[in-house]
């Protein structure tokens, strides 16, 4: 793998996170199996 598509990759991943960790903040549950089902689409 390229360097570029590894940092991409972070950053996805990072953002992934930052946006999950915001939705268990503001809902205080979430369904991760429904999350991880729409990002394997």
């Amino acid at each position: 793998m390229k360097d570029s598509e590894l940092a991409l990759g972070d950053s996805v991943s990072s953002g992934l996170m930052r946006s999950l960790r915001l939705c268990i903040r503001r809902e205080k549950r979430v369904d991760l199996a429904a999350i991880i089902e729409n990002f394997e689409q």
